[in-house]
């Protein structure tokens, strides 16, 4: 899954960001496909990142020289070429979540996948 060059990764972004106005930052520079900003899935809290794909690669180089290094509510802003076209698929079977804490002792919950399709021979 290559990348076009249409794709960005933006990082240090605040944590008070939503994808509106990631886009609307660089809807200034270019014609914006799509927006989004990467959300902790228990805590709902940004990542501090995001991907903004650009109608095209010029758009996308333009929008790195304009946005790269300057400053974004408050926080500097790091805009890149993502090294994929689209996000990673989600892992496939059930997530219990991070590691659970009782009494101070760790325990895990496993990731439970159904290979048994696969092993037909």
């Amino acid at each position: 899954n290559v990348n076009p060059g249409n794709n960005l990764h933006v990082s240090g972004l605040s944590t008070k960001i939503d994808a509106r106005s990631l886009e609307a930052a660089f809807a200034k520079i270019g014609r914006v496909q799509k927006a989004s900003v990467m959300y902790d899935p228990h805590t709902r809290d940004s990542r501090g990142f995001g991907f903004v794909t650009m109608e095209s690669a010029e758009e996308a180089d333009a929008a790195i020289t304009a946005l790269n290094n300057t400053e974004l509510m408050g926080k500097t802003l790091n805009v890149e070429k993502a090294r994929r076209g689209r996000a990673r698929t989600p892992t496939p079977g059930r997530y219990y979540g991070p590691p659970k804490r009782y009494n101070g002792e760790l325990y895990r919950f496993s990731l439970i996948v159904n290979f048994s399709d696969n092993l037909s021979s």
